[in-house]
């Protein structure tokens, strides 16, 4: 090669390393110089110290994680061993693992839409090649999981056609002799709200449409299930799916549920699944005595047959409320829209318990059935993206706020503890800055005059209000980054601002689950909820 060329060829490795640290100066432009001018050669993935940074390319790479790439991984097969890629990762973390003999944890971040959901499902899945699973059944569970849970668990936003809207930790404990012999999977903060509100252009969870749009014809019509423009909860903006690309996930969400030992259930998953939606065509009027009745009892028959509950218990449960005081029972009907909280309070509370319910069916079938107390861990964490939507409310709060704790600790990994090191090492001349976001966090969690604190306290107040709220926000929060506005609130956040409103923010953070006993248990027969007493 002419020295020319190769002085260029140098010069281009070094603004665009394969590891960050190894810039000369470690500022944002640097940064995102270097990402950049990797991302337009096709080249996602780059290290920055131990921490991988991966660009979604938005389009396929499939030469990136065919089986050739894999197995280099996995051998440590010279520079193709070394380079970053979330296989290197997986490879990292068994290695370290195998070495030290100590449990590991793989943490998963990034705004909605960086790819967290496929990122996580590679790393996993090489890590499982790279491990001993005591059983081919076992690993099969494993990668099952992740059909079973984008299902229930995804829906399309404005920024990501297949956001997660939970947080997961997926544990996969060892045997005695280091093999993978079993799993444990958590969940946090399922936005239970999608259920039954929608923003512009998004879409409720995948498993509405996998179902309305994708069953059998004979399952839709024993549950009245026509198309997704019958239900209030599943009507938006949004573009129309393709049936056939419903019918393909809905084949493919059975063969998970059958591989994860679930597919029994069946039946009891989509009578839930069909009165959530029943539920939500319910309608209410109201008489002078500002009591509420149903605009069409046909609806209320056809919700009570989903529910596999009669009729008058639903109508009940939906329109009045019972208190019983010293042995007497009192009912007070509701208004119209305490009767609309009422149904949407519902319809959230049996979604919910749905998803907790799948998610106990999952961890009993990937119980270990050897002793793995005390043995080695691996844990993945893959939590919500941070986001900014043209509306921001307590979900986007509560997800910002986790963005910016892992935020802090990534600070303090890459940058103080780095920092720390050339100190250490006496190393002169090196260029580090970075911006703590410690006052942020404080102005979040503290106490008692924290916005997360002042939120709990105005809901715990029967007579609460959003304005309440918002005088105590501006009287108590002194911050740079942080505004008051008419009914919302603004934020700078190390991603960027964001402005959440208040609306309804105090009945989410309340999140009150309504007296709906009636409508999820059957003296007819066992349904959904009497099996998750006994997977409980």
């Amino acid at each position: 090669m002419p020295a020319a060329l190769a002085t260029t060829a140098v010069q281009s490795r070094l603004k665009a390393p394969d590891d960050l640290t190894q810039l000369p100066s470690l500022d944002n432009t640097s940064l995102l110089s270097a990402l950049k001018q990797r991302y337009m050669r096709d080249v996602i993935y780059t290290f920055a110290g131990d921490v991988l940074v991966a660009v979604n390319p938005h389009k396929p790479l499939p030469a990136l994680y065919d089986s050739a790439i894999a197995k280099a991984f996995q051998q440590g097969a010279g520079a193709a061993g070394a380079r970053p890629h979330v296989f290197a990762v997986a490879a990292a973390t068994c290695n370290s693992a195998r070495q030290s003999k100590r449990s590991q944890v793989c943490v998963v971040s990034g705004e909605s839409g960086a790819g967290k959901t496929e990122s996580t499902k590679y790393l996993l899945q090489q890590t499982l090649a790279m491990c001993v699973v005591v059983d081919d059944d076992l690993h099969h569970k494993i990668i099952q999981l992740n059909p079973v849970l984008e299902a229930f668990g995804n829906a399309s936003t404005i920024m990501n056609h297949n956001s997660s809207r939970f947080g997961k930790f997926l544990e996969l404990t060892t045997d005695d002799q280091g093999r993978i012999a079993g799993g444990q999977l958590s969940t946090y903060l399922l936005e239970k709200s999608r259920v039954v509100r929608l923003g512009s252009a998004e879409r409720n969870f995948h498993v509405f449409y996998y179902l309305v749009s994708g069953a059998p014809a004979d399952l839709r019509d024993s549950f009245k299930l026509p198309a997704p423009h019958a239900f209030a909860y599943l009507r938006s903006d949004a573009p129309p799916l393709d049936p056939s690309e419903c019918t393909a996930m809905w084949t493919e969400l059975m063969q998970a549920l059958e591989a994860v030992g679930l597919a029994e259930w069946m039946d009891d998953i989509v009578s839930v699944l069909a009165a959530v939606l029943h539920i939500g065509n319910l309608g209410f009027d109201q008489g002078d005595d500002e009591c509420s009745f149903f605009e069409n009892l046909d609806d209320v028959e056809i919700a009570a047959a989903a529910l596999m509950v009669p009729k008058l218990e639903l109508q009940m449960a939906l329109t009045e409320k019972t208190t019983t005081i010293k042995g007497e029972t009192f009912r007070k009907g509701y208004t119209s829209t305490q009767a609309l909280d009422c149904r949407d309070g519902g319809a959230k509370a049996m979604y919910g318990q749905l998803f907790e319910w799948l998610v106990t069916g999952l961890n009993r079938n990937l119980r270990a059935s050897v002793p793995t107390k005390g043995n080695l861990v691996y844990s993945f964490l893959d939590i919500f993206g941070f986001e900014d939507f043209a509306h921001n409310s307590f979900e986007q709060l509560c997800i910002n706020l986790a963005n910016e704790q892992l935020q802090f600790y990534f600070n303090k990994h890459l940058f103080a503890l780095e920092l720390q090191e050339y100190e250490r090492e006496e190393v002169k001349g090196v260029s580090l800055t970075y911006t703590s976001n410690q006052p942020l966090l404080d102005l979040f969690l503290a106490k008692p005059i924290g916005l997360m604190s002042l939120l709990d306290e105005e809901s715990g107040l029967a007579s609460g209000t959003e304005n309440g709220l918002l005088r105590k926000l501006d009287q108590n929060l002194s911050h740079d980054g942080f505004e008051c506005k008419a009914a919302a609130f603004v934020i700078a956040h190390y991603a960027g601002t964001v402005t959440y409103s208040t609306d309804s923010i105090l009945e989410k953070n309340r999140d009150p689950v309504p007296d709906a006993r009636r409508m999820l248990w059957s003296k007819q027969k066992p349904t959904y909820s009497h099996a998750l007493q006994r997977q409980a």
